[in-house]
């Protein structure tokens, strides 16, 4: 399961703040690519940053991103090459946002997944996060 987190936040305007992409239960995870879907008009993406979960051997990990103009975010979460998967839970990126001008917006995964050390595709389920900008 992937979570956004918190799943609901209030923010003011201009403010700038974090949310986490969590994984659990994880078992032999070694890339996590997903998309997901916020309203630009209300949410500005600053940075994504990796998370503790895929270097948490001591490993480096890579996060690369795009972002469409339509608040479409493309994010490949992988382990270095030849590297095992990792076994538990944690986050997997912090998204740091800036709240643009008042509205409520969901963040909603399009589409999340897993793959092990094997390349091998692992099922992952999602929630969806409401942020209420004032």
């Amino acid at each position: 399961m992937v979570s956004v987190l918190p799943a609901t936040s209030s923010q003011a305007v201009g403010s700038t703040f974090q949310v986490n992409l969590n994984l659990s239960g994880g078992e032999d995870i070694y890339s996590v690519p997903m998309q997901l879907q916020f309203d630009p008009h209300v949410l500005q993406l600053v940075n994504v940053d990796a998370g503790d979960l895929l270097k948490r051997d001591g490993k480096e990990a890579t996060v690369a991103h795009r972002l469409d103009d339509n608040g479409m975010l493309t994010i490949a979460a992988t382990r270095p090459p030849g590297a095992k998967g990792v076994t538990g839970q944690g986050t997997v990126c912090t998204l740091t946002f800036k709240a643009e001008t008042p509205g409520e917006t969901n963040i909603s995964f399009v589409r999340v997944g897993a793959k092990n050390s094997a390349q091998m595709a692992i099922a992952a389920g999602s929630n969806t996060a409401t942020i209420h900008v004032k």
